[in-house]
């Protein structure tokens, strides 16, 4: 989606992010009260990325599923992974997207 958007305009942009509505990840973030989570090198072990538990409390485990978390490293000593972002127009679109649903009240 985002490259045939580039060649129509002509012009490079968020257009990933602009196709997804993180609604689900704003309404969980306020309903779980995490105040201002710093997302960026959450540690988590294979059995916690593999859990069915996408649409629990586990935030940074949510943001993995539906692609605003990547891995970006893996300890082997303590057999854990690293999530970070995978671009800083993830992480602008992403945490734009939650301030606006405070400003507006609009808290799905």
């Amino acid at each position: 989606y985002s490259l045939i958007m580039a060649f129509e305009l002509n012009q490079i942009g968020d257009y990933w992010m602009r196709s997804s509505t993180p609604s689900h990840i704003i309404k969980q973030y306020y309903e779980t009260d995490w105040g201002s989570p710093d997302l960026e090198g959450t540690v988590a072990s294979e059995s916690v990325l593999r859990s069915s538990k996408v649409f629990g409390n586990d935030l940074p485990l949510t943001c993995y599923y539906f692609g605003y978390l990547t891995l970006k490293s893996y300890d082997k000593r303590h057999d854990t992974f690293t999530l970070s972002f995978p671009n800083k127009e993830t992480t602008n679109v992403l945490f734009s997207d939650i301030l606006k649903a405070r400003m507006k009240g609009n808290i799905i």
